[in-house]
Formats: structure tokens, sequence, C-alpha cells
């Protein structure tokens, strides 16, 4: 597009002109010189054709200047109530003309090189004063030089544009309190007192409201003037004041439509789901090229975010085809500019977090846990003979005080005194003191870039080091990014960028002790660690095991937590190499090609090694120690290793044609066309050895098949087994090798069209064909096209009322592809093992886990947005309005089929679903009054999801997942279903009505027993931000807010029965059985006014558990608001900066997470809880510190 050169007194069209004249001095300087020379007298004479009816001053000027090239530079104030031009002139010389229409108007002109000064006949001959000299140098915020930028004298039109080296030098009158303008374009404008003769150093400030206005693709960039998209745009410097580690975690809140979710499998949702079991998220593209979220958060550090575009329409998303229905996050990195002086930058942070708060989970602490666990202590039902205290058993410390208490070893008064020295055991002071810590994370950044006038580059290096709450982590991430641009010719440009990153996590042994026992203490009173061996066997069971192990010459072992600590070491580290490269040709005037390249290898590794010492080890040798006499342990001496590989190999080849064309500065064409072939290969492979020697780094080989066939009889530390049956090796040998292959091709073209700049028209296509649907279904097309109507352009636009209004509307089709692992045109298959043996298997198989699938479609959504942009009061009020509409075909889920075939059910197109919603951004200017400055920030959406069709009969169980949305026809995605509450019966059994409104304790299987309590998705989001600036001092605070939604309480769940007992699954959860504490309402006797059902005796067992923890009366609003964030930032003065010999220094302090509000009563944070539908709390953390120093050199 023709760039503008109209010039006004203090706009920065001027420098435009003149920087372009100086690229060109470069080029073709002597040709330039001698232009130059006669360019001014040739201007003059030069013959011009109008035809103009009642135009304005302006308007002429405009005229003049697109036909000839000419600028005009005056001052806009002296026009405004002259009568209107109208003429009709044919091939007429250009002074002639000027002098016709100026003279009458009491204005005159001459000619500065290829500008003409315009300005007012003076009434009388004033006395020519004396004159002073101001010179300076022009810079932008990094220190580098501006050429090109207008400097003129305030309300004159004396002014002068920088040269190549920034520098200026203007003569004018010597009066007092003179004030020069500086602009330059995409700078914010700066206005300066002028006091002394010294030389100025004048820095101006990126205008980030205009560079903003720009949306970027991946495949082409486009100003909002032109785009008929729905998109948002984020500058990197906002991202970079945030402390989350993830970079798309930082969007939360500024995004109208874009949802951070805390909790569960979707964490990142744009404008709702619009599938079921493909991929919710948003396409992530970095630099142009697609990318994966986890390599996404592994390669690119937020130091070099430039900006992100976010894409939310098809006009704007739909040229990224079969995998845009979520959206689609652009992410544009920085990058050297030419032309510009190296410059260093550093960046360093230091965060700050304290421990969980564990009084959060609402666990019983260790006094009402031992007196919860006296009420249920059941002497009779529990046979505390053979079965607790017996060569195999596990008996508790409090039921052992007790079972004394019965025997008559302990006396009453003997028994209270035990048991109130567990009472007064608290261990939280403990676990806070040897488990866990305050979090601390630590960053450094240091980028180098720069450019002459044929190369540019950018170098960065970032260095973060992460030690979490828990105490044994260690997390160290290296980045390094390279970038570089050259302009080989005038016609060929070729950039080479290339990225390294490598994360290394240690730690040892993580015991969860979120649900630990709150009597067991981890060192006694002397500050020695303490066993914890009855958790997992009673002393007469250790005992009887120690016999065995002396009569097989085996080593004893103990479980001391503590201890353990040191006994396991884990690994791991991933390994990213990424290289791109880019050549542009200029084919012709405006037509480009464009090949890019990409190729990114991902390595990681993870080793989890238990030592031969440890409690895994130890008790894993004892449990395959068979029974007989003389028998030896199947598992031989030495450590365990846990070992895991993956490997990732993906490239990119994208070829492009793209065309620009402007006709006389009035119809604008931009067109693409081009071609992308995709590669992503994901391995895995996952061993067990044992064995292991970490010396010789040698294990030994046992036999899988013998190994896994399991063997008969018991062993010594399950010595009840039945000697006919058969103890299979559940400890396993991995779950060996996967492979994913994921192959795509695409055509597709886009094209852009204005008028004017009013009117606008964006359209696209592509075809994709992939390896993840059905080879019968080939190259269909995905599409969009969309219309805009700059109303502020119209001659009829009333701009008092709105300095930008303009309207939008688009429809288009987006798609999403299938998951790799649900189907395609060819069997999937995966390995099984040796795990039949009932049908004599002897050798390891493979199964077909999915079949060929022809007719598999991708899911495809129809997008419709309406959308509105506005600016008023000079740009002290802007915003945008989106309407949207999304229809979503295709969806892809499971179905039933005939079993016979050999698969019980597939995956197929299965239904339809429907997103319809509002977004609303408004950003405002309060206060601009000297030096105080306060802005805002608002944004709202409304999204409104429903399942229109599934071809599938729903059953109950899909209805009720008891902490799992739900998608069910009808109801909108992440429905919640509940029992309907009907209280406890006479024995505090809990009851719900069933489809017939009667009360019952029994099982039911009809669907419309169930009521619909909402959704677990909020349908409103948004945040308001505001940002008051006072000289060097800016303090912004941003408040989010997620209304509108319902998820479960935390209550009292499933495992309320029987004995409280540890786990002693070795590799789950030791820390079994923490009890709510609601279950001290728990019912009792008849006539309890509670819903807390009671707890189960030994050996009774409850119809259905769900039922208390599902009912609606246990549905709670899951709204809440909370301030994100809070920052104070100080950019130290000139008089502190220039002496040593720095540009720029900033000091940043923030709070993350302060505070929350939430509508509910119950106090359960939704942003900590276990899933997305809520139920089980888990660890809360309090306000992070931030702490952060940006310097530029």
């Amino acid at each position: 597009m023709k760039k503008k050169r109209l010039i006004k007194a203090g706009t920065s069209a001027l420098a435009y002109q003149k920087l372009k004249k100086i690229m060109k001095l470069n080029v073709l300087f002597l040709f330039v010189f001698c232009f130059n020379l006669s360019a001014s007298v040739f201007s003059q004479y030069m013959k011009v054709s109008l035809k103009l009816e009642k135009a304005s001053m302006e308007e002429f000027f405009q005229v003049i200047q697109d036909k000839t090239g000419l600028s005009f530079l005056y001052n806009s104030e002296l026009f405004g109530n002259e009568e209107k031009i109208t003429l009709d002139i044919v091939d007429k010389p250009l002074n002639e003309i000027l002098t016709e229409v100026l003279e009458p108007k009491g204005f005159t002109y001459k000619y500065r090189d290829e500008v003409i000064v315009v300005k007012k006949i003076p009434i009388h001959a004033q006395q020519e004063k004396e004159k002073r000299s101001i010179t300076g140098i022009v810079k932008d915020d990094t220190g580098a030089p501006l050429p090109g930028a207008t400097v003129l004298v305030k309300g004159t039109l004396t002014g002068v544009v920088t040269d190549v080296n920034g520098n200026f030098s203007l003569s004018t009158e010597d009066v007092p309190n003179i004030t020069i303008v500086i602009s330059f374009v995409g700078m914010k404008t700066r206005e300066i007192v002028v006091d002394g003769n010294k030389p100025l150093e004048i820095v101006l400030l990126p205008n980030t409201e205009e560079l903003g206005q720009v949306v970027i693709t991946g495949y082409y960039q486009l100003s909002q003037e032109r785009s008929a998209g729905s998109f948002s745009v984020v500058k990197g410097e906002e991202l970079s004041l945030k402390s989350d580690p993830s970079i798309i975690g930082r969007l939360n809140g500024l995004i109208p439509g874009f949802v951070v979710n805390p909790s569960g499998t979707d964490k990142y949702l744009l404008r709702g789901a619009t599938s079921i079991n493909s991929s919710r998220e948003p396409l992530f593209v970095v630099d142009g090229m697609p990318m994966e979220l986890n390599t996404l958060e592994a390669t690119v550090n937020p130091e070099d975010v430039l900006n992100v575009s976010v894409l939310k329409d098809a006009t704007a998303s739909s040229i990224w085809g079969a995998r845009a229905a979520n959206g689609v996050i652009v992410i544009t990195t920085k990058r050297g500019r030419l032309q510009e002086k190296t410059r260093i930058s550093y960046t360093g942070s230091l965060q700050l977090q304290g421990l969980p708060d564990f009084d959060y989970l609402d666990y019983m602490r260790a006094r009402d846990y031992v007196d919860f666990a006296v009420s249920v202590f059941d002497p009779v039902k529990t046979n505390y003979g053979t079965n607790v205290l017996g060569r195999y058993g596990i008996i508790t410390p409090v039921e052992r005080i007790l079972y004394k208490g019965e025997t008559g070893e302990y006396s009453a008064t003997e028994v209270e005194r035990e048991l109130d020295k567990l009472r007064n055991s608290d261990n939280r002071k403990q676990i806070e003191d040897y488990l866990y810590r305050w979090k601390t994370v630590h960053q450094h950044n240091i980028s180098l870039y720069g450019g002459s006038d044929k190369a540019a580059y950018f170098l960065s290096v970032n260095y973060r080091n992460t030690k979490p709450q828990q105490k044994t982590v260690n997390e160290d991430r290296l980045i390094i990014d390279t970038k570089n641009d050259f302009n080989l010719t005038s016609w060929l440009k070729l950039s080479v960028g290339a990225n390294i990153s490598y994360m290394n996590k240690k730690y040892k042994y993580l015991p969860d002790a979120v649900g630990m026992i709150p009597y067991e203490r981890l060192k006694d009173a002397d500050g020695n660690p303490t066993s914890q061996m009855h958790m997992f066997y009673s002393d007469e069971a250790v005992a009887w095991t120690g016999q065995e192990l002396d009569k097989r010459n085996m080593m004893h072992y103990d479980y001391v937590l503590l201890n353990e600590l040191d006994l396991q070491k884990n690994k791991e580290s991933v390994f990213n190499a990424r290289i791109q490269g880019k050549l542009d040709i200029k084919l012709y005037d405006g037509l480009t090609f464009e090949s890019q390249f990409q190729y990114q290898n991902g390595y990681g590794k993870v080793e989890k090694l238990d030592k031969a010492e440890s409690f895994k080890v130890r008790n894993l040798i004892a449990q395959q120690t068979p029974l007989t006499a003389g028998s030896v342990s199947r598992v031989p001496v030495g450590a365990i290793q846990d070992k895991t590989w993956s490997n990732t190999i993906e490239w990119i080849v994208r070829n492009q044609v793209s065309y620009d064309l402007s006709i006389r500065d009035e119809h604008n064409i931009t067109m693409l066309a081009g071609t992308e072939i995709r590669k992503n290969i994901h391995e895995i492979d996952n061993r067990i050895v044992y064995g292991y020697n970490e010396n010789t780094k040698q294990h030994i080989s046992l036999n899988e098949q013998q190994m896994i066939a399991g063997v008969t009889g018991g062993t010594i530390v399950d010595p009840n087994s039945q000697t006919t049956s058969q103890q299979s090796f559940t400890n396993g040998f991995g779950t060996g090798y996967v492979k994913y292959d994921k192959r795509f091709f695409s055509l597709y073209a886009n094209g852009a069209y204005d008028y004017k700049s009013k009117y606008g028209l964006n359209a696209s296509i592509r075809v994709d064909q992939a390896n993840l649907f059905g080879t019968d279904i080939r190259y269909k097309p995905i599409w969009s096209v969309g219309v805009l109507w700059n109303l502020h352009h119209e001659d009829f636009w009333n701009r008092d009322l709105f300095d930008r209004f303009t309207f939008r509307i688009s429809r288009g089709i987006a798609g999403n592809t299938p998951n790799s692992e649900v189907g395609g045109p060819y069997d999937i298959i995966r390995s099984a093992g040796y795990g039949n043996f009932s049908f004599g298997q002897t050798q390891s198989s493979m199964n077909i886990i999915s079949p060929a699938l022809k007719n598999l479609k991708w899911e495809k959504t129809t997008i419709t947005n309406l959308g509105i942009d506005f600016s008023t009061l000079q740009n002290r009020l802007s915003g945008s309005v989106d309407f949207y509409r999304k229809n979503t075909n295709d969806l892809i889920g499971q179905q039933t089929i005939d079993p016979t075939g050999g698969f019980a059910t597939i995956s197929t197109n299965i239904g339809k679903m429907r997103n319809t919603g509002i977004e609303i951004m408004l950003s405002s200017i309060n206060i601009a009054k000297n030096d105080f400055k306060w802005s805002s920030s608002f944004n709202f959406a409304y999204n409104r999801n429903k399942v229109v069709d599934i071809y599938v009969e729903p059953n109950i169980t899909q209805y009720i997942s008891t902490y799992q949305p739900v998608f069910i026809q009808g109801y909108e995605a992440y429905s919640i279903f509940s029992y309907k509450w009907a209280g406890l019966n006479e024995i505090g059994e809990p009851t719900v009505y069933d489809e017939n409104g009667q009360a019952t304790d029994k099982a039911i299987s009809d669907i419309n027993a169930l009521v619909h309590s909402g959704t677990a998705q909020p349908p409103f989001t948004g945040s308001l931000s505001n940002t008051f600036s006072y000289k060097n001092l800016t303090l912004s605070i941003q408040i989010i807010y997620n209304l509108g939604h319902k998820m479960r309480d935390d209550v009292p769940g499933t495992n309320i029965s029987g004995r409280l007992l540890y786990s002693q699954a070795l590799n789950g959860d030791i820390w079994k059985n923490p009890i709510h504490k609601d279950m001290k309402h728990a019912w009792r006797k008849a006539g309890d006014d509670t819903n807390v059902p009671r707890w189960l005796p030994v050996g009774e067992s409850r119809h259905v558990r769900e039922y208390y923890p599902a009912a609606d009366i246990n549905i709670i609003n899951a709204s809440y608001i909370y301030i994100n964030d809070i920052t104070l930032s100080y950019n130290l003065p000139s008089s502190i900066v220039s002496p040593l010999k720095l540009k720029q220094c900033m000091l940043s302090v923030q709070v993350a997470n302060p505070y929350c509000w939430k509508a509910n009563k119950e106090g359960v944070d939704p942003r900590f809880v276990g899933s997305m539908i809520g139920g089980q709390r888990t660890l809360k953390y309090g306000p992070e510190y931030m702490l952060k120093l940006n310097v530029h050199f």
C-alpha cells in the first residue's frame, strides 16, 4: 500500500518521506544526488489535471500530493473556515495552480526540495529578530538513532528532519520558552521546552496504541483498517511484566473470550469448546510455524516475545485450515533491525512464594482425627486375632491402643494417656519444616541486537532456576535464540535462525503429604527420624517377615520417610533444537516469492532410580520371595531403574507467492497462494530394569514371560495366598515402545482488497489432507469471507461523535483434526506384552486398538462473526464489540458397534455442537494532565454452549461422572448432573429420588432421575485493568473475573467406611485416608439433623457411594473474582542513568494473586480443586512476589 505523505505540523509523515529518501541514497547515491539538483525546478512546472467540487484545503493538498508525489508542510489551524474549492483544470503547471488557489485566500508557498511549505502572508512586515540555534539527537527507547524524525518549533512552520544518525540542527527566533515538537512514525510525539544552548538528547517511546493495530496471522500481516476478522493483539511489554512461567498463561485476562481454567484438562479455551474427544485448545504458532504447546513453553523465551495475535473468527484463522476451529494464537518474537547500533539489554527477576495452606484442605487435625478413629473402632466386627495381629496383618497406632484397652493390657487411664500423646502429636509443623520450603525462581536474560544497512542480528540467552515448595526439587532451564536477516540484493532477502533449549530437573523421593495421617511424626523428641513401617505391616507381620528373611540371609528393611528421601533419584531432561530459514525473492514490483523451512528435534529422558537400600526395592524383593523353604527372591538385589525416552522430529516446508498492488492510492490489493507440507513423528519408549548397578550401568535380565506369569503360592510378605493361585508381577517391565506419525499436506490462498480505505473484502480458501482422517474424505475445502466498512472515512461521517468506526462481518469454516491415537485410514496397533496366559500365550503380542476408519472426517466449525471497532473523544475511549456463532459438525466420539467384529466401540463422527457469544473490549484514558495519567482497560465475554446432537444412546454413567464434566445432548458442554437429594434414611444411609419421585438408597438407572445442575465452565469472563502513571512511576492493577458456573462442593467422598487404615499400594499414595472435617457432623444415631452419611462399619457396604458427593445439595456457586497482579514500576531518570552509561533502567515489584473473592460460602476456591467440576480440594498457594530489573545499555 502506498504510504501517505501529507504532512501537518506536529505529525511524522515528513519523517517517513525523508527516511525513504535516505534509504534510496544508500542504494543509488549518485543518481539521487544528480536528480535532486533539478527536482525542485522540475516540480514547479509539472503539469497537473484536477477536478474538485467543494473541496477543503486539506483535500486540495491531498489530491496534489497523490498526483505529484510532493509533500505539504503547513499549520492546520490556519485552515478550517475558508470557502470550499471547486476546480476543473487540465494539464496546467503546478505553480500556476497553487498561486491561483492560495493567493486569494491570503497564503503563499515555497519549495524546499520535494516539500511545499504553505504559510500566511504577513499583514505587516515585522522586524527581524535575533536567531538562536537548537541542536540535538533523537533516539528510540533502546538508544538507537531515529533518522527521519520531524522536529518542529511549536506554533510555527520552522522545522527540520533528523539525518541518518538521528542528529538535527535548526534556527529559530530567540524568544523565551521555546517548545519543540518531535514526532516519528510508530513513536509517541514529545514536546520539550528548550532551556539553554546544550545539545539535546531526546528519547521517543513506542506508540503501542498505533503499533498494536496490526494482526499477524503467521502467513501474512494486515492492518486493522483492512482486516474484517476478529482478533486481539497483546504487546510483549505487557507480557514481560507478568510472573506466570507460561507465555500462554500470561494472556489471562488480556484477551476477551480467552479463558484460563486453573484445574482440569482443558486449561486454555477460546470462545468455548468445539470438540468432545479431539483437542479443544487453540492452535499455537511461533514466527509463522505451528508448534505444540509443550514445545512452545520449553523453547520460547518470554522476554523475546514481540507481540501475540489471537485469531478468533474464520476470516482471521481459517487460513490455518483443519486445525483452526479452536482459534489460533500467533506469537511473534523479536528480531534485529537494519541500521541499528549494537545494543545489549539485561533482564533479571526474583520470585518468591510461601508455603502451601494445608488448612485449606479441610482435613481433620490430629486431635479430631484421633477422636474420630476412636468413635469408629469396632473390636467385635474386626477380628484382631489372626486377621490383624497375625503374620500378614496391619494395625494403626490408634487401633493398637484401643485393642490393648479391650484386652485389659491397658487400663482406661493408660488408654487415654496414650491417645493424648497422638492427639498432641500433630505433624503439620514437621511437614512444613522437613518436606517444604519457600518457592524461589530467579531468571536472567541477556539480549544482543543490531544491524547494518545489509544485515540485522538478534541473540538472546535466558537462564531460569526454579526451586518449588517441595524441598528436593531443582529445575534449570536454558534457552538460546538467534536470528539473522540479510538483504543480499535489492530483490533477494534471506533469514536464518536457530533455537536451542535445555531443561534439567532433579528431585528425590516426593512423598504426598496432602493427606498424611495427622499424628504421624517425622522425627521424635530427640530429633531422630521415626519409622512409619506400621503403615504397611503390623509389628507381628514385620517380626514374622524378619524371621523368613533371616532364613534366607536376606537383609531386614524398614520405612523411615526422611531417610527414604535420599534413596530415590529422579532426573528429567529435555533438549530441543530448532532451525528456520526463509528466502524472499522479489520477482516483480509487488510480486514476491517466499520459501520457508523449519526443522525441529526434541529429545527427552526421564529416569527414576530406586536404590537397592530403598523400601520399595527391598519390599519388592520380599514380595517376590516364595514361601517355600529355601526359596530365593525372583527379583535380584540391586536398584530398580524406570527409564523413559521420547523423541520428536518435525519439519515444515512452505512455499508462497504474494502480490501487493496499489492503484492510484484508491484500490489496495493483497493476494497470496501457497502450499505447505508438515510431518511430525513422536516416539516414546519406557523400560523398567532390575538389579541395576549405578556404577557399571548394567542390570540383570529377567525372563519377562515367567515374571509376569507370577508365582504360585504365598510369599514371605503375603503368606495367606492360596497355594494354587498365581501372584502376578505387577511392577512390570514398562509400557514399551509407542510411535505416532502425523502427516499433513495443504494448499491455501488468501486475498484482501480495500477501496479508499473505506470498504474492505477478505477471503481465504484452504484444502487439507492428513493421515488422521479417512482416505475416503479427501480435499474438502475450508473457506472464509469477510467484509468491512470504515465509516469514519466517509464524507458524511460526524467525526465529532466517533474518531473511528468500523463495521465488520465474516463467515467461514475452520477445522479440527482427530487425535493421532483416535483413528485414521490404517489400523493402529500397540504392544500387549505377555498378559493373556489363560489362552496359553507364550510370546509378546500386539493389539489393534483402533481399526482403519476410511470415513472418519475432521470436525468442521462454521463461524459467523459480526463486529464493530470504534474510538471517540479523540481516542480517549476506544473499543470493539463482537457477536459470534460457531456451529460444529461431525464431532468425533465413541460409538457402540457389534462386538463380533472384534471391537465394542469405534471412533466416528457422532454429533453437533453450537457456541454463541459476545465479546466487549474497552480502553480509556481517564486522566492525562501534566505528569499524571490514568488509563483503564475492561473486557467482557459471554459464551453459551450447547451440544445439539449426539448420535449415541446415553446411559446414567455418562451423566454422573462424579468429578468430571460431561457432554450430553441438549445441554452445554461441561455440564454437571446430580442426584435429587432425599436425605438420610433411618440408619443414616443416603437416599435420592428416582424417576418416579420415590426416595431410594438402591441403584437407579433411569436418566430422568437426574437434575441438570449447571456448567463447570464459566459463561461470563473478563478483566479490569487500571494503570496510574506519575512521571517515572507506574502502578498497574489487574482484576480477573469468572462468573456464572457451578461446581461440586468438597464433601466426604466414597472412602468413608471400614477401618482407618493406610494404603498398602507400594507405588501409590501411602498417606491414604485423611478424614474430611465434615465427618465430625456425620450421622451417628436416629434423629441426628445432618446430611452427612454415617461412617460404614466393618463388613457393611453402601449401594451407591456417589449419592452424597454427587447430590444436588452439594452444588455450589463457582464464581470468583481475584486480583491477578499489582505491579509498581519505576524508570530511573536520565540524571541517574546517563552517568552509569545506561540508556534505560527500570525497577519493578509485583505481587500476584494477593486476594480472591469466592461466591460460595463454603470457602472453596475454584482455582484449587482436584478437577474442573470441583470436588476434593488441592494444596492452595498464596501470593507470589516478584522483583524485576530491566537495563538497556
